[in-house]
């Protein structure tokens, strides 16, 4: 026994004591932030963007604008880029944090106009909005505009071949004439929606945005106009002054009467449940499958602009100053209002477009 406990204590020396293993730090929980693009006040010419990071308590006013012309109406973030993009009349804004926004200088021939909506997809950005502003971009940082020439200027023949080519494969407006409202990256490839309930495909390339099928859903009424295009499954459902279904890549359409009945559609989310979209008589209607769609009940008077599922609930936000809803399941919502952090004395702010993302 004696043995035994020499040979041990001589081990132990001649080894050292047995150390405790170092303790793992856990990584950082994500944190989810918000961002909501709109407007300040009352008007919709100028802009602002907030942030927040306490769950939509309070929005930190992070980008401003007082001068007409401003407003940012669409936000997106892009994991594989961990980039914020927002675009609007203020022309396109980016960001790697929500916070810190920059102002993209854009080609000349695509400084007159609106833009409505951003997507990102396969390695590309893509920007859509009034009389066939269409760019596109690798980085966000630099855009190209199909009609445009070396120097980002108006190109008369590009205008005019671009004129002929929807002119011979679409039923409705011209080129100068038609507005974009919406873009998405679906079914592995770009589509924009807008007047005449159009559906475009784009496709983008180094001297810019060139076109696949184009379909005007109603070409007879080129003063209706299609405002949202989402996918769930594989079901893409366009909505605005009408609704149509595809379910087999966007190659035909079929009306939803039943969306029809429930007044316009200015805002349609995607989430783990499905679709659900709201109308500006505040008709709420949700669908698994963009097929079945079912009434909910209504629960605000103003007009919802966007809906995203951020943080495992349902937010929308629309024409109310410091104020949105969240839903966890569409059914039932609640209005909030939030405090802006400004340095501008009480001033309120209007989102019409919304993200979440968790970031370490």
């Amino acid at each position: 026994m004696k043995r035994l406990i020499v040979a041990a204590l001589l081990s132990m020396a001649a080894t050292g004591f047995a150390k405790e293993p170092a303790k793992v730090k856990a990584a950082p929980a994500p944190k989810l932030i918000i961002v909501g693009v709109g407007y300040p006040g009352i008007t919709n010419l100028r802009g602002a963007i907030g942030l927040s990071r306490d769950g939509g308590k309070t929005f930190k006013e992070v980008w401003y604008k007082d001068k007409e012309g401003a407003s940012v109406e669409n936000v997106i973030y892009v994991p594989e880029t961990k980039l914020f993009v927002a675009v609007g009349r203020a022309g396109i804004l980016t960001s790697p944090d929500g916070e810190n926004w920059k102002q993209v200088e854009l080609p000349k021939a695509a400084r007159l106009h609106e833009l409505h909506s951003v997507a990102y997809g396969n390695g590309w950005y893509v920007a859509v909005g009034d009389k066939t502003d269409i760019i596109v971009s690798k980085d966000a940082q630099t855009w190209v505009a199909s009609w445009a020439n070396d120097k980002g200027e108006p190109d008369i023949a590009k205008m005019d071949a671009m004129s002929t080519w929807f002119e011979q494969n679409s039923k409705g407006l011209a080129p100068g004439r038609m507005n974009y409202t919406d873009v998405a990256f679906v079914n592995g490839k770009f589509l924009a929606v807008g007047y005449c309930h159009r559906v475009l495909e784009i496709i983008p390339t180094e001297q810019g945005a060139t076109f696949g099928k184009v379909e005007d859903l109603e070409p007879e009424d080129c003063t209706k106009s299609a405002k949202r295009i989402r996918q769930h499954g594989d079901a893409i459902v366009v909505s605005g002054n009408r609704a149509f279904l595809s379910k087999d890549g966007a190659q035909t359409w079929k009306e939803l009467r039943a969306l029809k009945a429930a007044g316009d559609k200015w805002a349609l989310g995607v989430g783990p449940q499905g679709f659900i979209t709201a109308s500006t008589y505040g008709n709420f209607l949700s669908s698994p499958d963009g097929e079945k769609w079912t009434q909910l009940t209504k629960y605000t008077r103003a007009t919802p602009q966007d809906i995203a599922w951020i943080g495992g609930q349902w937010w929308m936000v629309g024409q109310g100053a410091n104020t949105y809803w969240t839903s966890p399941d569409g059914k039932e919502w609640t209005e909030l209002n939030f405090t802006v952090d400004s340095e501008e004395a009480k001033m309120t702010q209007s989102y019409t477009g919304i993200v979440g993302v968790e970031l370490k």
